[in-house]
């Protein structure tokens, strides 16, 4: 499914992205290079991170390791 990052305004394939509720495991992928696609705000009043499934793959293992 396609959606328009509310924060960049650039079409994303949705299927192609994780989807993160882990505010410390997402500022640890941006802080490590990952690109943030969108960034969603929930009817709870919580943060939703979107980070490419490549990108997930390639940080897991770090954030598993290093979690802070």
């Amino acid at each position: 499914m396609k959606a328009i990052s509310e924060l960049t305004g650039k079409e994303y394939e949705t299927d192609d992205c994780h989807f993160f509720g882990n505010a410390k495991q997402s500022a640890a992928y941006k802080l490590w290079g990952a690109a943030l696609i969108d960034l969603i705000a929930t009817d709870e009043m919580r943060w939703i991170f979107v980070f490419t499934k490549a990108d997930h793959q390639n940080l897991k293992a770090k954030w598993n390791n290093n979690k802070m």
